[in-house]
């Protein structure tokens, strides 16, 4: 081989490595015996090309690329390559479809981290489908209690309101019978529920009174089937304020007169002075009921004492307190009021209730009674001690007056 064909050979094989399209020299530049190797250099420029475009194939993620002639060697090994990668395709689509039996053993570091990946998979799937079963359990078993205290909401005797906490729409009620409302239907009015809920905001747990009736509400935000709800538990307690209000009655007031009695008085007393309210306190002694008794007997000596308490209970404010002491005893907390002005007062009604007396009843009655005003230091004690002084002196000076007939 001359040299003219070794160059001409040397830079064609620079060409088929180094360019994309490599142009052979002409057959007739080259001497008879290098036209051989002119050939071999010509098979080599097919098979780089072909090496050039599968790899790039390859690198770019194309699996679908065609493969090159099998006679080519330079691409053995890239098929190889192809092959696995293909499979490993398969592999991952597989495993997105939840076989974690796939395992990759040919490329080394990539297959450890790959099967390690798929182990970590089949795990947290086992636990995932554990929880999922949990899950299920554990709401079937709600859906169960659910139903039971539904159940058992049904038979109470409370009323039991689920409702949005947006619109306040019902989304509930124990007392519901067949599509329509329970008896108590003021309580499914949006309006009423927006002002108890605006007040449970301060209290759950209060007391109205509606349509006559009491109630008792408690309430209490909870998830309603994924709903933020009110849940409001509406009980009648009508009766029970009743007997209240009735035992109350009985502890506090005087059977015959409806007055408060002597403990509700000294209570108010002392919570006058501790208070610390400027008042007046008067006691008082009905004159000429023995005489009644005695004469007319006890049924008209009870209307008497009725109908002194009308008379006094008709001048009195609201505020003031008057109470039954006990017989022919009584006592009125004149609130904001000195001792002159309730003298005065209970003049008057002395003069009224003396002239009622003699005219019914032919007797000199009337009102002993005393007044002392509240004084920073004076405890119920000292002050109904020094209302009952002046009484009794009140009582004496009534005593001497002309044509007054004893009923002591």
């Amino acid at each position: 081989m001359q040299d003219r064909d070794a160059k001409l050979l040397f830079e064609y094989l620079g060409s088929i490595l180094y360019e994309s399209d490599p142009v052979p020299p002409a057959e007739a530049e080259i001497s008879p015996g290098a036209r051989e190797l002119l050939g071999g250099l010509s098979c080599l420029s097919t098979y780089v090309k072909e090496l050039t475009a599968y790899s790039h194939a390859l690198a770019t993620g194309d699996l679908d690329a065609p493969l090159p002639d099998r006679e080519n060697p330079l691409c053995y090994n890239l098929k190889q390559l192809h092959s696995v990668l293909n499979h490993l395709t398969f592999q991952v689509r597989q495993v997105a479809a939840g076989d974690y039996s796939q395992r990759v053993s040919s490329l080394r570091a990539f297959s450890d981290s790959f099967n390690k990946m798929i182990a970590q998979l089949r795990e947290r799937e086992q636990l995932l489908r554990q929880e999922s079963e949990n899950a299920q359990r554990n709401a079937a078993m709600f859906r169960g209690y659910h139903d039971i205290l539904l159940s058992l909401a049904e038979t109470r005797d409370e009323i039991i309101l689920i409702s949005d906490v947006k619109s306040q729409r019902r989304l509930y009620c124990n007392k519901q019978v067949e599509g329509r409302s329970c008896n108590d239907c003021s309580f499914h009015d949006p309006s009423l529920l927006a002002q108890l809920h605006t007040e449970a905001e301060d209290g759950p747990v209060r007391e109205i009174e509606t349509e006559g009736a009491v109630y008792r509400v408690t309430s209490f935000r909870i998830n309603w089937e994924g709903v933020p709800a009110w849940a409001d538990i509406v009980q009648n307690v009508t009766s029970a304020r009743e007997q209240e209000r009735m035992l109350s009655d009985i502890a506090y007031r005087d059977a015959l007169t409806g007055l408060f009695n002597r403990r509700y008085f000294l209570s108010g007393l002392a919570e006058a002075i501790e208070e610390k309210r400027p008042f007046s306190l008067c006691s008082m002694d009905m004159d000429g009921l023995k005489y009644v008794n005695d004469t007319l007997g006890h049924a008209a000596g009870d209307e008497y004492i009725n109908g002194v308490v009308r008379l006094i209970s008709a001048s009195l404010r609201r505020d003031d307190l008057f109470a039954r002491m006990g017989g022919d005893e009584f006592s009125v907390l004149f609130y904001g009021c000195g001792a002159e002005v309730a003298e005065r007062k209970m003049e008057g009604l002395h003069n009224r209730i003396a002239s009622k007396a003699l005219s019914e009843h032919g007797t000199g009655g009337g009102l002993s009674y005393g007044v002392v005003a509240f004084q920073p230091g004076m405890t119920p004690e000292s002050m109904l001690e020094a209302a009952d002084a002046a009484m009794y002196a009140c009582k004496r000076r009534h005593r001497e007056q002309p044509g007054y007939r004893s009923n002591r």
